[in-house]
């Protein structure tokens, strides 16, 4: 359904404690459908690199999005080698990371990060993603911009049909994530909203 409304990737929850927990058996088979078409996400939360890029790789995932208490206090170079310690079947993994939306600066340093992208999110001590709530656009714009120069930013937390537009006018991302905002309820997604969603995202592009 969300292929067929336009999505350009699917995230797969791999977090026991979130509503939208995935089962590996079901992440495969859907996977297996959709090919190379779009890409496939695994969403992973304070996972170890090693075992996070095996479970990828088993599945046939594209990319991972990697959720990692203190983060910025410690950006992990290191998972680099794991991910190339496990040969070639995962050199092609794109990988995300996730950064709390407040409590932080960025320097661009005019180079391009390795990093497929990192997502903004709005997270609490209890829950790492999936909270619903918004964060201060406005007071993210520089932050967006200083990040921008040096990878792709994905903006996540709160977005709905009715408020992914102006949340593209402000930040322009590369990209928007959503989940809570398009749910009939915890866990279950409602076509119409997610269908309302892209559509929105879609004619916020053809504007600019």
């Amino acid at each position: 359904m969300a292929v067929d409304a336009g999505a350009d990737a699917l995230g797969f929850v791999f977090y026991e404690k979130s509503p939208r927990a995935a089962q590996m058996d079901a992440v495969r088979e859907i996977v297996s459908v959709l090919g190379r078409a779009i890409e496939t996400v695994g969403v992973f939360v304070d996972e170890k690199p090693g075992r996070m890029f095996s479970m990828a790789t088993q599945l046939g995932l594209r990319a991972v999005q990697w959720h990692c208490t203190n983060l910025l206090q410690r950006i992990p170079e290191d998972s680099m080698k794991e991910r190339r310690s496990l040969g070639a079947t995962c050199t092609d993994l794109k990988v995300y990371l996730v950064f709390p939306a407040t409590g932080f600066t960025w320097v661009p340093s005019g180079t391009r990060s390795g990093w497929a992208g990192i997502f903004l999110d709005s997270s609490t001590a209890g829950q790492p993603g999936g909270t619903g709530r918004t964060f201060d656009w406005g007071k993210a714009k520089s932050l967006v911009s200083a990040m921008s120069q040096d990878v792709n930013v994905i903006v996540a937390g709160g977005l709905t049909p009715s408020n992914v537009a102006e949340a593209i006018r402000v930040l322009r991302p590369y990209g928007v994530d959503v989940a809570s905002g398009v749910e009939a309820k915890p866990g279950k997604k409602d076509p119409a909203k997610v269908r309302a969603f892209i559509d929105a995202v879609r004619e916020t592009d053809n504007q600019a």
